[in-house]
């Protein structure tokens, strides 16, 4: 509770919280969970807590894959982060990108293929909106999720997750346009979001319907 509170813990608080480490199951995962947060005095339990990177119980790997990217450590255990990015449990494999994101975008490739308009797909985004512009190579995969016949909440998450690249390249305007084109219901509000995204003024409709005829011509 005093961590949820945002009061940074002694070092006497962290061994007591470190002593749970041998407890029960969900004690264990409150602990992982409790140090993560903890700051400072908590990053001498890092080994320990990179030991439930390989644990038989999924939630105890997800305690400490959040853990460890709390503490700022993500990069110290890239190699372990890759292999749980493919693990064939969708929430580790979830947390596992959302981890990688946090050390940079040389692992997008592996951030890009969970993208999809599923609960498993939000860390994707997730990840993708902490890199940013440096995500920006992502966008036609991202494109995909406006569409409003798919679930409403994947299709705002998608746009924001373009917005934070934003600009786009010309890859990603086109991959957003070309939604607008398969459904043609909703394709004025695309066209107009491409425009917006790949670096357009929203005072300027000549302009944007100039890159909409444009774009429709290729």
């Amino acid at each position: 509770d005093l961590v949820h509170a945002g009061i940074e813990l002694s070092a006497e608080q962290a061994a007591q919280i470190a002593k749970l480490l041998g407890e029960a199951t969900a004690i264990r995962s409150d602990a992982i969970t409790a140090l993560g947060w903890a700051g400072a005095p908590a990053r001498q339990y890092e080994s320990r807590i990179e030991a439930f990177l390989g644990d038989a119980d999924v939630g105890l790997i997800e305690s400490a894959i959040a853990a460890l990217t709390a503490m700022g450590v993500a990069k110290d255990h890239e190699k372990r982060l890759l292999e749980l990015a493919s693990n064939k449990e969708s929430r580790v494999r979830g947390l596992a990108v959302e981890a990688l994101a946090t050390i940079g975008a040389a692992h997008l490739d592996v951030i890009q293929s969970e993208v999809r308009s599923d609960e498993e797909g939000v860390s994707a985004l997730a990840a993708l909106r902490t890199l940013g512009a440096k995500a920006r190579s992502a966008a036609p995969a991202v494109a995909p999720l406006l569409k409003r016949e798919e679930l409403t909440r994947y299709a705002d998450l998608a746009l924001e997750t373009l917005k934070s690249m934003a600009p786009l390249d010309r890859n990603g305007v086109l991959a957003v346009l070309a939604v607008a084109l398969s459904d043609t219901s909703n394709s004025s509000v695309y066209r107009w979001d491409a425009y917006l995204l790949g670096g357009g003024s929203g005072d300027n409709p000549v302009l944007a319907r100039s890159l909409v005829t444009q774009a429709n011509l290729q």
